[in-house]
């Protein structure tokens, strides 16, 4: 049998990653969790420091009063989770997400090993209505950028190393965030691969609630209404590349994110 899943020493603690998640192309070069993983030792490690920080504010600010906590969608095999994990400790939990079924079993896998039991791992989808996503199958032998997968079909989809086919799968509960978060919320991390839109829309009671502070990817679909929908409902979005922040006007925290944020641009 071929090995796909190892376990590796990282930046972020003994890790379960499968030595085949890489891609490469003209646009963005070779890329993949996995892939940085095993190059760098550590995933986009000036975002998490970034997303840390700003618990470490959320912590100052409510840690007294309540749990902070944190949701992670698209948490692949929870690097951002566990980071949250360690820097909230006692101080709150973490919701982390994954919809394909082999990257939730690592990321639960990695959640054990590394002891961050703060963090509660869901393998669901998350979207604009309650219901059921199907996750197509995918061969995790084949060298590809696993969390790179589109969980719908569309016109123009990345291609992320291997053909895939949306005629076949598994379900997954595919849930609203405000469905899935009864408590305040001081975080949310949205990486879904071209579902932020739909993350957001079935969140606007959360967010009117909460006000809690996004990260949200943005290099797949049209970012415009999101952006839109976020200025309606009072949030300042910052431009940070392939990913947005967004900072609620109503936050008592806002300043010190803001200058939290300044300091990860300069």
């Amino acid at each position: 049998m071929k090995i796909a899943f190892v376990v590796a020493s990282t930046d972020h603690g003994t890790l379960i990653i499968n030595r085949n998640d890489e891609n490469e192309n003209e646009k963005y070069g070779r890329y993949g969790v996995g892939s940085q993983l095993f190059a760098t030792g550590s995933f986009y490690p000036t975002d998490t420091d970034l997303l840390t920080s700003i618990l470490r504010i959320r912590k100052r600010a409510f840690a007294d009063r309540r749990p902070v906590v944190a949701v992670d969608c698209g948490a692949n095999i929870g690097i951002h989770s566990l980071e949250f994990a360690r820097e909230l400790g006692a101080a709150g939990r973490v919701l982390a997400i994954e919809a394909q079924r082999a990257i939730f079993y690592a990321m639960c896998g990695n959640i054990a090993i590394n002891n961050c039991f703060n963090v509660e791992a869901r393998n669901i989808a998350v979207g604009s209505v309650d219901g059921f996503l199907r996750v197509p199958f995918v061969n995790y032998h084949v060298r590809s950028s696993f969390g790179s997968l589109e969980l719908r079909d569309r016109e123009g989809k990345e291609d992320i190393g291997q053909v895939v086919d949306y005629s076949s799968g598994y379900d997954v509960p595919l849930l609203k965030l405000d469905s899935l978060c009864k408590e305040r919320v001081d975080l949310v991390k949205i990486d879904v691969e071209g579902m932020e839109g739909e993350v957001i829309a079935g969140g606007i009671d959360l967010l009117k609630d909460s006000k809690p502070v996004l990260f949200v990817e943005r290099i797949k679909g049209d970012f415009s209404p999101i952006e839109l929908t976020l200025r309606s409902l009072g949030y300042e979005i910052v431009d940070l590349g392939p990913n947005i922040l967004a900072v609620s006007n109503a936050d008592p925290t806002k300043s010190d994110v803001m200058s939290a944020v300044a300091n990860h641009i300069t």
